[in-house]
C-alpha cells in the first residue's frame, strides 16, 4: 500500500511538473519559488542525487521539451524570413527594378546633356566676343606701341652725341682712360633718351596691352573648357546601369572640380579687359583734346556705373531678376567666393 501510494504520488508530481513547464513556456505560470537546497532554480549547484544517481525521466523529458520549443522557434523565424522575401519580390519584380534603373539613367542623361549643351553655348558666345575684342585691341596696340619708340630725329641726335663722347676716350694699352665729365655726359644722354618717351604713352600701352593679354587668356580658358566638355560624353552611349554610373561619376567630378566657376571666370576676365581698354582710351583722348575727352568720360562713367549698380543689386535683393546666369556657376557671391582663397562654396 505504501509503495503504491508512493508511486502514484511520484507520477502525479511528474505530471504536475510538466504542466508547470508548459505553462511557463507559454508565459502563463509564475516562476517556481526558490527552495533552499534545491537545484531546480539553481542549475549551477549540483545536488547529491545528481552526483550519485543518473538523471530521472522528468529531467530528460524537460530537456527534450525545451529542445522542441527551440526548434519550433527557429522554424517559425525561417518561415517569417521567407515570407518577407516573397513579399519583397511581390512589391518590386526584376523587371520593375530594371525599369527603375533605366528611368534613373535617362534622368541623369537628360540633366547632364542639357547642362553641357548650355555651357557649350555660353562658351561659344564668350569665344566670339573675345576674338572680336582681341582684334580691336590689336589694331589699337599696333598704333600705340610706336609711341614707346624714339622718333628718327631724336635717335640721330642721340647717336651723334654718343659718337662725340666716344672720341674723348684715350686708349693706352692695356688701359682705356676717360675723363669724369665724359661719363656724366653719357649718363645724361641716356636720361634724355628715356625722357623723350611721353608719360601718357607708357600708361596707354600698359592698359591696352594688359587688356589684350586678359582677352587672350579668356580665349585659352574657353578652348580648354570646350575640350573638357567634349570629353565628358566620350563613351557614354545608352542607358544601361554601367553607363548611368559612369555618367553620374563624371557629373560629380564636374561639380567637385568647380568647372562651373571656371566658366564664370571668362566673362569676368572680359569685363576687366574692357575696363582697361576704356581707361586707356580716356588717357589717349585727354592728351588729344579736352572737349572730346569730357564727353567720352561721361559716357564711360555712365556705362561703368550702370554695370556696377546692376551687379550690386544682387547683394541687396535676393529676388533680383538681373542675373547674368540663373545657375550655379555665376553669381556675385559665388564670384567673390571663387576669388577669395579658402572661400569655396558648396554646389547648390
Amino acid at each position: 500500500m505504501v509503495d503504491n501510494a508512493h508511486g502514484s504520488h511520484g507520477v502525479g508530481e511528474d505530471e504536475q511538473r510538466e504542466d508547470v513547464l508548459v505553462e511557463r513556456s507559454a508565459g502563463t505560470a509564475p516562476p517556481p519559488p526558490i527552495v533552499p537546497g534545491s537545484t531546480e532554480n539553481n542549475p549551477g549547484r549540483p545536488s547529491s542525487n545528481e552526483t550519485n544517481a543518473p538523471r530521472s525521466n522528468a529531467g530528460v523529458r524537460q530537456d527534450e521539451f525545451l529542445e522542441t520549443i527551440q526548434e519550433e522557434r527557429l522554424v517559425k523565424e525561417e518561415l517569417e524570413l521567407e515570407e518577407l522575401l516573397q513579399q519583397r519580390k511581390a512589391i518590386r519584380t526584376e523587371e520593375q527594378q530594371a525599369k527603375a534603373w533605366t528611368d534613373a539613367a535617362k534622368a541623369v542623361k537628360l540633366y547632364s546633356d542639357n547642362m553641357i549643351h548650355r555651357w557649350n553655348k555660353e562658351i561659344d558666345v564668350y569665344l566670339v566676343f573675345a576674338a572680336l575684342f582681341s582684334a580691336i585691341l590689336t589694331a589699337f596696340n599696333v598704333e600705340s606701341y610706336r609711341l614707346l619708340r624714339l622718333s628718327p630725329d631724336n635717335t640721330a641726335v642721340a647717336l651723334e652725341r654718343i659718337s662725340m663722347q666716344l672720341q674723348s676716350f684715350s686708349i693706352s694699352p692695356p688701359f682705356v682712360n676717360a675723363t669724369h665729365s665724359a661719363l656724366s655726359d653719357v649718363a645724361s644722354i641716356v636720361l634724355d633718351t628715356s625722357s623723350a618717351i611721353p608719360e601718357y604713352a607708357v600708361k596707354l600701352n600698359t592698359l591696352w596691352f594688359s587688356g589684350l593679354i586678359l582677352s587672350l587668356a579668356s580665349t585659352v580658358i574657353g578652348i580648354l573648357l570646350k575640350q573638357w566638355m567634349g570629353e565628358y560624353n566620350n563613351g557614354l552611349t545608352g542607358t544601361s546601369r554601367g553607363v548611368a554610373r559612369r555618367r553620374q561619376y563624371r557629373l560629380n567630378n564636374l561639380v567637385k572640380w568647380r568647372v562651373g566657376y571656371i566658366i564664370a571666370l571668362i566673362p569676368i576676365l572680359l569685363l576687366i579687359s574692357l575696363t582697361l581698354f576704356l581707361a586707356g582710351l580716356l588717357v589717349l583722348i585727354w592728351e588729344l583734346h579736352p572737349t572730346v575727352a569730357r564727353v567720352a568720360s561721361i559716357l564711360v562713367v555712365v556705362v561703368a556705373g550702370s554695370t556696377t549698380a546692376v551687379t550690386l543689386l544682387l547683394l541687396c535683393a535676393s529676388d533680383c531678376a538681373y542675373l547674368p546666369h540663373k545657375r550655379n556657376s555665376f553669381s556675385i557671391s559665388g564670384g567673390v567666393r571663387f576669388i577669395l582663397p579658402f572661400g569655396w562654396c558648396s554646389h547648390p
